[in-house]
């Protein structure tokens, strides 16, 4: 059986992905949503920016969609879960040792346990995907029983005015269609990957472009046109339910997947494949820099206007020592994984041996 070549412009949407991720932690980080007054052109360019970063999560569910939409209910699938378990558990570990130093409090077996079930901090997100990890093959029998493209577009037009269009109808409180179900829009995100993957949306880059920039300007300015002149307002129009961060959500991922396919050198490929694995562990591990990081730029600038002036280089560096650290996180964890492999063999191996017996005359 020939071997799957890899498509590299997934794993650089995955990488873009955690640059948004790392992005749109600073307004959290920072003190932006309790200390940011909505006024100036240095709020703009903020808000801008935000309405980028913020398709962060949905980017990585639908790549999830794009690459799993084929997988069935099996003992082989659901094993994987062991491996997203062990990232999170390792990285768990170093975070809240870091902690324990930072803060100078020791680290209790409780307080640690406390933590990784509750999933605080950035690990919100591996409580999300638990779920939807054993939802997936489920949710392809769904999706592929549908058979036609025609009937799955209409499952997505069915979600997406499910989940998408409360937010644009009833942005100014006034409740003018039922809202409940707009707290599964990952089920969005993951069909939205599983039809890109059948039916790429062929657009022109320069097009999509154009799209991509009308979309960012339209969400950001509404943004500071809505909060002008108080604090910022954070609802379902500019959250991971938000109808126009679902549509720039698909601009942008369907942009990635309509490239040209470029041939790059063995080395190139190598660091881009490496860099996209550490991924998931970077995100998790992003935490440290940005307790590190933004402790130093909110007691050295007071004022909220001060520091979006270092939004690129808090954002760039936190990017680039997460990214590292996740590399490494991914080479310890495949070495434990090796070490436990070479454990069981050698047990195995010398449980089934015959040990030596003694004949007597």
């Amino acid at each position: 059986m020939a071997q799957r070549v890899r498509d590299l412009r997934l794993d650089l949407v995955r990488i873009c992905a955690l640059f948004f991720v790392v992005g749109v932690h600073f307004f959290l980080q920072s003190n932006f949503y309790l200390e940011g007054v909505v006024a100036g052109k240095s709020m703009i360019v903020a808000l801008l920016a935000r309405s980028l970063f913020i398709i962060c999560v949905p980017l990585f569910i639908i790549l999830t969609g794009y690459l799993q939409n084929q997988v069935t209910p099996s003992k082989k699938y659901y094993l994987k879960i062991f491996k997203i378990l062990l990232t999170y558990l390792i990285c768990a570990v170093i975070y809240e040792s870091f902690l324990a130093w930072y803060d100078k409090e020791p680290l209790t077996m409780d307080c640690f346990i406390r933590s990784l079930l509750e999933f605080s901090r950035y690990s919100w997100y591996v409580n999300m995907y638990i779920g939807l990890f054993f939802l997936i093959p489920f949710l392809n029998l769904v999706f592929n029983n549908l058979g036609t493209k025609r009937a799955r577009k209409a499952l997505l037009i069915i979600l997406f005015c499910l989940i998408g269009l409360p937010s644009i109808v009833n942005i100014f409180d006034t409740k003018i269609i039922p809202d409940w179900w707009i707290k599964i829009y990952p089920f969005f995100y993951y069909y939205l990957g599983a039809y890109l993957s059948k039916y790429p949306i062929k657009i022109s880059t320069l097009r999509s472009l154009g799209y991509i920039v009308l979309l960012i300007l339209f969400n950001g300015f509404f943004d500071y046109f809505y909060s002008r002149g108080g604090m910022y307002q954070v609802g379902t129009w500019n959250s991971y339910n938000s109808g126009t961060v679902m549509i720039l959500s698909l601009l942008v991922f369907n942009l990635f997947i309509n490239l040209k396919k470029v041939k790059y050198s063995a080395k190139m490929t190598k660091l881009i494949t490496i860099l996209s694995n550490a991924c998931f562990a970077a995100y998790l591990i992003s935490v440290i820099f940005d307790t590190i990081f933004y402790t130093i730029l909110i007691d050295s600038f007071p004022d909220m206007h001060q520091r979006l002036l270092y939004m690129p280089v808090i954002v760039l560096c936190s990017f680039v020592c997460s990214l590292a650290s996740g590399v490494f996180i991914v080479f310890l964890q495949d070495t434990i994984t090796k070490m436990f492999g070479l454990m069981k063999r050698t047990i195995k191996e010398l449980s089934s041996s015959t040990p030596p017996t003694n004949k007597t005359d």
